[in-house]
């Protein structure tokens, strides 16, 4: 175990630099100031519904509340998708994921419904959609 290992021995495994670090590291031993903010990678929603949903039309006008949503905090912080992503879980826990690279970022919730709803379209839907 790294934490039982004295320095001696990780600076020999790890070289002395490396070994020292990682030996204050497993003690709790950080210098670095903590950072409490981070820029966003993804902005996205999901919802799980109250009830499972097995009706196309109410799906797919989630999907478009959803993207009119995310379209609409990607114009707030200023930002374009260049990619779409969507999880499905189905009645029985079961969950799908996909993504799809835009030709052109964009922030406009119609286009990233548009790319939302065609993966969904894709999908084989053996049970109703819980979220």
């Amino acid at each position: 175990d790294v934490l039982e290992a004295p320095a001696d021995t990780l600076t020999r495994a790890l070289g002395a630099a490396m070994g020292e670090r990682v030996w204050q590291l497993v003690r709790g031993i950080d210098a670095r100031e903590v950072q409490t903010t981070r820029t966003e990678k993804s902005i996205g929603h999901e919802e799980t519904f109250d009830t499972d949903i097995d009706d196309d039309a109410v799906l797919r006008a989630e999907f478009r509340r959803l993207a009119d949503r995310v379209g609409a905090r990607l114009r707030a912080h200023g930002v374009e998708a260049a990619t779409v992503a969507i999880k499905v879980r189905f009645a029985d826990f079961r969950t799908l994921s996909r993504s799809q690279t835009l030709a052109d970022p964009t922030a406009v919730g119609q286009r990233i419904g548009a790319a939302a709803l065609d993966m969904f379209g894709a999908l084989e839907r053996p049970l109703p959609v819980r979220l």
